[in-house]
């Protein structure tokens, strides 16, 4: 019949424990480490916190839709090559045409492009943009917003589902600032 370890004398240890604690004590290490770099290279970083609060300011709506950026318009244009316009009662239904533009990441990129001016034209002291973002346009959002942080513009979005339309109305939620310092 074999004997046991125990009878055997032999010791069981379990290192489980003493492997958590050095992986704990390697990884904070290696942050105290990385802080040590960034100190001796001399170099600062800023990096960008979000937190929202209700905006005091007017928004300049833009939807990001294909990969794509198009200022949303509020007010009724028969001609908006962007938006079918419908009127419910005390709401306003933006639906996209199938034909929908907007300029895409490289584009807005450029000094010359729709986005570049509309910048331009947002005050800071009243104003800030406000994006409707779809799930297919983050990377454009990023961008876009990246830009108007630059230009030392105040920046909010809400994340939209593709069917989802746009709605306004005068008991909807205010729109909230995202402030990314």
């Amino acid at each position: 019949m074999a004997r046991t370890r125990q009878e055997r004398g032999e010791v069981i240890f379990n290192f489980d424990s003493l492997c958590d604690i050095i992986t704990n004590v390697m990884a904070i290490m290696l942050v105290f480490a990385l802080i040590a770099i960034m100190l001796m290279l001399g170099k600062t970083y800023r990096i960008k916190t979000p937190y929202a609060r209700v905006a005091e300011k007017n928004p300049v709506f833009l939807e990001c839709r294909n990969n794509r950026v198009v200022r949303v318009s509020e007010t009724v244009t028969p001609d908006d090559p962007n938006y079918y316009f419908i009127f419910l009662p005390y709401r306003t239904v933006l639906v996209p045409r199938e034909e929908w533009s907007g300029e895409s990441v490289s584009r807005i990129q450029e000094a010359d492009s729709k986005y570049n001016k509309l910048i331009e034209s947002i005050d800071p002291r009243t104003q800030f943009a406000y994006f409707f973002v779809r799930p297919d346009s983050f990377q454009v959002y990023r961008v876009a917003r990246e830009i108007l942080w630059r230009a030392d513009k105040e920046v909010g979005w809400t994340p939209r589902e593709y069917a989802d339309p746009i709605m306004f109305s005068p008991f909807g939620e205010p729109p909230e600032v995202d402030s990314g310092s």
